[in-house]
């Protein structure tokens, strides 16, 4: 039956009924799931006893085991299933390839005021980098509020 894995001879499961007109081709290369996807945005596919994610199995059905650390979409195409569209990355890194808060604060070279955030002018307090510079100028007012005024 279409859709249903095959046990093989060493009681692995044949995956590729699975995949089979359930994705199409489009012209950058990504090979586009075009059954159930998660609530995410990926592809996601039945094992016959788990649902995983669809371009975690194609690259397990291609290529073999998977390498450690998190699958990041270089077409950045959720629901590609392109095995050769996948790098497997640090969480950290992946987060920092992204557009969320973290990429874009830590993409960041100046502060605020416009001064460059290097070695030298730059500190963290708790998780957050600050700027130096700023620091000495805030500092120097709070003084002068509290001396002067």
């Amino acid at each position: 039956m279409p859709g249903k894995p095959r046990v093989q001879k060493d009681g692995t499961k044949d995956m590729l009924p699975v995949f089979e007109d359930k994705f199409v081709f489009d012209a950058s290369g990504c090979w586009l799931w075009t059954a159930s996807l998660d609530s995410g945005g990926y592809a996601q596919v039945w094992t016959g006893t788990h649902l995983r994610r669809g371009h975690r199995e194609m690259y397990r059905l291609l290529h073999g085991s998977i390498p450690p650390g998190v699958s990041d979409h270089l077409c950045r195409v959720r629901h590609c299933i392109n095995p050769d569209h996948l790098e497997f990355i640090t969480n950290r890194e992946n987060i920092l390839r992204g557009t969320g808060f973290s990429a874009v604060h830590a993409a960041k070279t100046h502060c605020p005021r416009c001064h460059e955030y290097d070695e030298e002018n730059t500190f963290m307090y708790k998780t957050q980098r600050r700027c130096r510079e700023c620091k000495r100028i805030s500092d120097r007012e709070r003084y002068a509020r509290r001396t002067h005024g």
